[in-house]
């Protein structure tokens, strides 16, 4: 059992704020000693929470030159759109998947195939960049974070993606 001594189970905390499309979004990431805290809030709300465990993968994980390269977030590979510049033919970086042994659970709000993609998204990003953090990462997105639940995917979501992603680099604890 923990002593009042021992102080409290927080490692670190950073935060980052921009404003993307006329909306405030404040990226807090917390690490505690069994779990990392990804809190993305819109206008400083959160209306969805979800956690993924980072389990050790099936099947050895590549070796990557820089982990971080995918998630780099120096703005040069894409225009003002979101559009990735010097794309050739379609072609897809394994690097920008999720991996597929991620599984994101919600456990608050809406549980759609968006809020899913993103925490997959946020968790990849960690396992890649610290391979050997086996924490349970929680994620919770606010409401202006992605589309409505009725609405398409716009070029305006993938531009407000890679800045939350710039803001995730900012607050970066793993």
């Amino acid at each position: 059992m923990a002593k009042p001594s021992d102080g409290f189970p927080i490692k670190s905390d950073k935060s980052a704020t921009s404003i993307i499309d006329g909306i405030k979004y404040d990226v807090v990431t917390t690490s505690f000693t069994d779990r990392l805290s990804v809190m993305i809030h819109s206008n400083g709300q959160i209306s969805r929470l979800a956690y993924v465990p980072l389990l050790a993968a099936p099947t050895p994980a590549p070796e990557f030159t820089d982990p971080g390269a995918a998630y780099s977030g120096s703005g040069a590979d894409y225009d003002d759109d979101g559009n990735y510049i010097g794309q050739e033919n379609n072609e897809v970086h394994d690097d920008f998947l999720p991996l597929p042994y991620l599984t994101p659970m919600v456990v608050l709000g809406q549980s759609d195939s968006f809020m899913s993609t993103y925490a997959a998204q946020i968790a990849s990003m960690i396992a890649r960049q610290a391979p050997e953090d086996r924490r349970t990462v929680m994620i919770g997105l606010g409401p202006h974070v992605g589309p409505s639940p009725n609405q398409d995917l716009e070029p305006v979501h993938r531009k407000q993606f890679l800045e939350i992603i710039k803001l995730l680099e900012q607050t970066r604890i793993w």
